[in-house]
């Protein structure tokens, strides 16, 4: 992109986007073990959640199916995690999104993993190959599990530019705001 700043100041455009997006689903089955994977291609071993590079919802429930073979329900939004400063100076932001398996049977890409399993939630917190953030957001889940059992919905609308698609993650019908607003 070109600009040119048409004032007579220093341009305060950023030089490009000033944010990463990603997305992790945590997919936590009845018998209380997390669906954990490997990735094929890293430099040590190790354990993580499921994650992709598109829209929150349909871009991890599409990742978890392709990764693992698990389909997924969206419940919610367990937590971000923010990172000022990560790669080139830019933010991270890592969107961790509870999922509901709806089968069981793992069937891995071995094209992108190199292990993947159903670990029993206990055990993946004191696991010595689980990242802190990862370990953090398990714990945060165990001790929230009564908390995080309203399910939010994903509900898509025409952004402000009249073009695009936003997606509002809530856990109430915006038919309601939009009705209770007109009173």
């Amino acid at each position: 992109m070109m600009t040119h700043w048409l004032q007579d100041e220093t341009n305060k455009l950023p030089d490009y986007a000033s944010h990463y997006i990603g997305v992790g689903g945590f997919v936590q089955n009845e018998k209380g073990e997390l669906l954990v994977v490997s990735e094929k291609y890293w430099n040590e071993p190790h354990w993580k959640l499921p994650d992709a590079g598109e829209s929150l919802v349909q871009g991890v429930i599409r990742e978890v199916k392709e990764e693992t073979g698990i389909d997924c329900a969206f419940i919610s939004i367990i937590c971000v995690r923010h990172r000022i400063k990560a790669f080139f100076e830019k933010g991270d932001m890592y969107w961790i999104l509870r999922l509901k398996p709806l089968n069981e049977e793992i069937n891995m890409d071995s094209s992108e993993l190199s292990r993947c399993q159903w670990l029993p939630i206990s055990d993946y917190i004191s696991h010595p190959h689980v990242n802190n953030l990862n370990k953090q957001v398990a714990i945060l889940a165990l001790k929230n599990e009564d908390l995080m059992v309203h399910e939010m919905k994903s509900f898509p609308f025409v952004g402000y530019d009249g073009v695009s698609t936003d997606y509002l993650y809530q856990q109430f019908d915006p038919l309601i705001i939009n009705q209770s607003a007109s009173h």
